[in-house]
């Protein structure tokens, strides 16, 4: 039997080694004679030293050189003296079951356990042990094999504190982002694929209930900290229950921009748009999706980035303002009135008529003109804000030139806003006696075959007759 254990344990390709823990057994019987029927309970005193005390019962018979050469050890006497220190610390949980196990008479028992060697090395072991047959009664033989999976548990171990960094990093980007599952979609286009469709903006021009069914089946499996703080929501859920209102009508372009970009693999990162926050503060956005590295195949994670453009467009919006308003007036500029210009007789508008006033010269006929002229531009442009509601648009030109164009031939309402000027200028004449504010307004309504720029020159030529007719008519007074 001594020369068959000694064949054994040599031959196998892997630690092996056998041990008598027929000591242990009698500790237990000793145990058991005086009245404990749970070994569980002499845990609870003092853990340590009891299973301190149950290894040092246990002896080595056989070990092969695999075993030696795990745990560092010369000799198996050497490997026998050192077994509190290779089966320490993180050891002690996966023994205390071990012992539990052999208390309750089990012959089998199997584990990824922890050793160390006798250099401190942390071991993870895939631990098997086995009560020879024949030594059930004395435990005199128990077979011991161990696969060494350090490497995997550690590689393990990597992947799942990459994985726990990689979701700090999602949470807790600066970004809005969220993870999507693709994968529907994905054989959707695999079957267009397989049809021969080629030209898929066309496809779904034709077939815009293609769109509804990948929005219904892709799978929103993560959002991140920003992005909730984005659109002011508190969780994932509130997220999916509220996309309608959040995207709103921009929800079905946008989502069709992302398939035509998914179709041709192309990453998409300057699709413009809006969206909306849960109290309906407008939020404007660039979209950019990747699909994860490991799901190229499959798209069952996409990531997409939403990149908060809100006050870049804003300062922008800002800077149009300025470039095209009169900073004193508030009104639109001569530069904005060409674009109006090119675009009313873009669209083809034949019905639109305008009245001109222009602010006289001789008011500023005082020691303190420019003062004087800030004034009046101020009193001048709060009466006309106040006359000129939309469709109706004003515009300040240069100096003391006023344009109001309005919409349509409507001569009584022309008629109705000159009045409505002369009449708040004569209020405000009550207020400002030692400053008089002068006028000379003229207006013209678009002809047939006639341009936007001859009507504003007629325009301009009514307001310099008008102006002649009451310098004639003050002179024969």
């Amino acid at each position: 039997m001594i020369f068959f254990e000694s064949i054994l344990i040599e031959r196998l390709p892997f630690p092996f080694w056998i041990e008598d823990a027929s000591e242990l057994k009698q500790y237990f019987e000793t145990l058991r004679k005086n009245g404990i029927n749970d070994i569980s309970q002499l845990f609870l005193t003092d853990e340590y030293h009891f299973i301190q005390q149950c290894i040092r019962k246990i002896k080595l018979v056989r070990v092969n050189q695999y075993t030696l050469d795990l745990f560092e050890a010369s000799s198996c006497e050497e490997l026998e003296k050192n077994l509190a220190s290779i089966f320490r610390d993180d050891m002690l949980p996966y023994f205390k079951q071990l012992l539990i196990d052999l208390w309750q008479g089990q012959l089998f028992y199997s584990d990824t356990v922890v050793n160390y060697t006798l250099s401190g090395k942390r071991l993870n072991l895939e631990l098997h042990a086995l009560v020879i047959p024949g030594y059930e009664d004395t435990l005199g033989r128990v077979l011991i094999s161990t696969i060494d999976v350090t490497e995997q548990i550690q590689t393990q171990k990597l992947g799942q504190q990459n994985q726990l960094i990689s979701e700090a990093i999602f949470q807790y980007a600066p970004v809005a982002m969220l993870i999507c599952d693709c994968k529907a979609i994905k054989k959707r286009f695999d079957y267009l694929h397989e049809a021969g469709i080629e030209n898929f903006e066309s496809y779904i021009q034709s077939n815009s209930q293609f769109v509804d069914e990948c929005l219904e089946q892709i799978k929103i499996l993560n959002t991140n900290k920003a992005l909730l703080d984005l659109f002011k929501l508190k969780g994932h859920q509130e997220y999916i229950d509220h996309r309608e209102q959040i995207y709103q009508g921009s929800l079905y372009q946008n989502f069709m921009a992302f398939l035509t970009h998914l179709w041709h693999g192309k990453p998409m990162q300057e699709h413009k748009f809006v969206a909306f926050t849960l109290d309906n503060n407008v939020r404007y956005l660039l979209l950019h999706y990747n699909i994860l590295p490991s799901y190229k195949n499959s798209w069952e994670k996409v990531q997409i980035c939403l990149t908060d453009i809100t006050e870049k467009v804003q300062i922008e919006s800002f800077h149009d303002v300025l470039k095209f308003q009169n900073p004193i007036t508030k009104f639109y500029n001569e530069k904005f009135l060409n674009y109006e210009l090119k675009r009313i007789q873009k669209e083809f508008m034949f019905q639109i008529s305008c009245i001109q006033i222009k602010l006289r010269p001789s008011s500023f006929n005082h020691s303190k003109a420019d003062d004087y002229s800030c004034v009046l531009l101020s009193r001048l442009s709060d009466i006309i804000h106040y006359m000129i509601k939309k469709p109706l648009t004003a515009y300040h030109l240069k100096n003391n030139d006023f344009l109001i164009l309005i919409p349509g031939c409507d001569n009584h309402l022309i008629q109705q806003k000159i009045n409505g000027i002369l009449s708040l200028i004569e209020i405000d004449q009550d207020f400002y006696q030692s400053i008089p504010l002068e006028i000379d307004i003229g207006h013209a309504t678009l002809y047939p075959n006639e341009t936007l720029e001859q009507m504003l020159l007629r325009a301009d030529q009514n307001l310099y007759n008008n102006k002649f007719n009451a310098q004639k008519n003050q002179t024969f007074k």
